[in-house]
């Protein structure tokens, strides 16, 4: 999320996920399912097209903002995790976009302790 910090702030003035949002959604997925495997895809390692086909693969997502992740998290189907972040100016992708949409296997996770 190096690249999206100042976007954030700038264009929606708001603030990317915290650790505590990603700690929580892994909680998430281990109450829920048994044994699962998590595979982490950064912006500094490989190429989008080969992170995007190894996400296509995947049964569950936790994704952080943006339309990659979202795109990811949507293709590869199951539950989608997102931080549903308070911005000043209306966001995609957030609650209100997920439920208009009617897709109901994107779930919210807190941003919280």
């Amino acid at each position: 999320m190096t690249d999206y910090k100042h976007h954030m702030k700038i264009v929606f003035g708001g603030d990317v996920p915290s650790d505590n949002y990603v700690a929580n959604a892994i909680k998430y997925i281990k109450r829920k399912y048994k044994n699962p495997i998590f595979i982490a895809i950064s912006d500094d390692i490989s190429t989008p097209e080969v992170d995007m086909a190894i996400l296509s693969f995947c049964n569950h997502s936790i994704f952080t903002l943006g339309s990659y992740g979202f795109w990811a998290s949507y293709l590869a189907g199951g539950e989608v995790l997102y931080a549903d972040v308070e911005t000043k100016i209306p966001y995609t992708h957030s609650t209100y976009f997920y439920k208009d949409a009617n897709l109901s296997n994107f779930v919210h996770i807190k941003d919280s302790p």
